[in-house]
This record gives C-alpha cells, sequence and structure tokens, in this order.
C-alpha cells in the first residue's frame, strides 16, 4: 500500500449504511418457518428426544447431533431433512432404523465433531466497504 495515498474522509451517512449491510448480511438465516421442513425436521427430532426412554441412548444420541447440525451448522440436504421429518407417523424402531442410515449416510455419529473440527480452522471474514460519493 502506498503511504502516500491519503483516505477519503466518509460523510456522515456511512457508519449506519455500513452497520445495516452487515446486520442484513448477518440475517441470511433467519429462523425456519412453521411449514418449512427444516422446522417440521427440527420437530421431529425434538420429539424423539423427548419419547425416548432411558434405554433410548441411540435414538437420543443420534437425534442430539442431527439437531445440532440444523441449528448450528445447517449442513444437511433438504432430502436428508424430508426423511427425517417424513418419520412422523413411524414407531421409535423404524425412527431409529431410518435416522442409523442417514448417519451412517452423514459417515458416521462422529461426522459432525468432524465437521467442527473444519470450521474451526476458517479463517474470519474481512468486509471491505466502499462508500459512492
Amino acid at each position: 500500500m502506498d503511504a502516500s495515498v491519503q483516505p477519503l474522509t466518509l460523510s456522515s451517512e456511512f457508519w449506519g449504511s455500513y452497520l445495516f449491510a452487515k446486520e442484513h448480511r448477518g440475517a441470511n438465516h433467519p429462523g425456519p418457518n412453521t411449514q418449512s421442513i427444516e422446522a417440521k425436521c427440527n420437530n421431529m427430532l425434538n420429539s424423539l428426544i423427548m419419547s425416548a426412554d432411558l434405554n433410548d441412548d441411540d435414538l437420543r444420541d443420534i437425534s442430539q447431533v442431527l439437531l445440532e447440525d440444523i441449528n448450528e451448522y445447517g449442513t444437511l440436504a433438504q432430502p436428508t431433512m424430508r426423511r427425517i421429518a417424513q418419520l412422523e407417523n413411524s414407531s421409535k424402531e423404524e425412527a431409529l432404523s431410518e435416522l442409523k442410515t442417514i448417519i451412517s449416510e452423514l459417515g458416521g455419529l462422529d461426522y459432525l465433531s468432524r465437521l467442527k473440527s473444519k470450521v474451526r480452522d476458517t479463517k474470519q471474514e474481512i468486509v471491505i466497504a466502499v462508500e459512492n460519493q
């Protein structure tokens, strides 16, 4: 960078516009509407967790991992979430079998841990703002 170049002065509206753009950009993942596949999948997994008996560790563990992925990372594909949402009228055994299949397809119960380690290694995002005067 050339030290002889002087920075331009910013108008009085710059920081207000900057904050608006920053907040708007951060709002690209609003909460799911109640009819969305994501919301139905979320509800199904919460129901499975709540209905799990003390002996249903597999059902509870798998459901919690998938729920964390949906709520925190958003890596589950729509068809996968649709499969989970469609478990609504299934027995616990059928639901567990389907969830085990899904987890297997994702690479095992530790798939989210592997994803988290990759996310941890990513760099912070830098925002560059330009004001047209």
